[in-house]
């Protein structure tokens, strides 16, 4: 396969029917979230990056981009109206935000005192953030579980025919889990 189309930035708009896909985790988060003006459709038009100043004009930091969206350590699909959790391992903290139909967030607080390299969520709104170990909070930030990896967690994901598998992508491996609650 060969790449030939290079995606181009377009304006931010509400995008009815499609998913944006935004960072998980980053090393310094902005409190608020940086406003993200642009995005990048998929081909088939049923998804989006929103995307910020920063990515699209080219501003490097040690010759590479410098954008959330490159030093997150993954992204994930977003649902507009519903909460989105962002984690910053530097700041120990993980936030919960908004977000908007243009694939921006709003309303960002914080969550836990915890920080980390990788977030989920269970359908029950169980939060799931990968920093050493995964631990598990509550909606409402109690934690609730620890989850013991034999090597430091980076991402995680739910999948598997009812979504209660827990994976576990580490530094050199990849775990699974089965979950009590079914995963998003």
């Amino acid at each position: 396969m060969c790449i030939r189309d290079r995606l181009k930035p377009e304006p931010a708009i509400a995008r009815a029917g499609l998913t944006p896909v935004l960072p998980v985790g980053d090393w310094r988060l902005e409190v608020p979230a940086l406003p993200r003006p642009f995005q990048y459709i998929s081909p088939d038009g049923t998804t989006f990056l929103a995307a910020d100043e920063l990515f699209t004009s080219g501003s490097t930091a040690w010759g590479v981009k410098n954008s959330p969206m490159l030093r997150a350590f993954g992204l994930t699909p977003a649902k507009p109206g519903q909460a989105f959790y962002l984690t910053s391992e530097a700041q120990m903290q993980t936030f919960r935000a908004i977000v908007n139909a243009d694939g921006s967030l709003s309303d960002m607080q914080p969550f836990v005192e915890q920080g980390g390299e990788g977030v989920v969520v269970d359908a029950r709104g169980n939060v799931y953030i990968a920093a050493g170990q995964i631990y598990v909070y509550t909606p409402a930030g109690r934690l609730i579980d620890t989850i013991e990896v034999p090597e430091r967690p980076l991402q995680l994901l739910f999948g598997g025919p009812d979504r209660r598998t827990l994976f576990i992508a580490a530094r050199s491996s990849l775990y699974a889990v089965r979950t009590q609650t079914h995963g998003r």
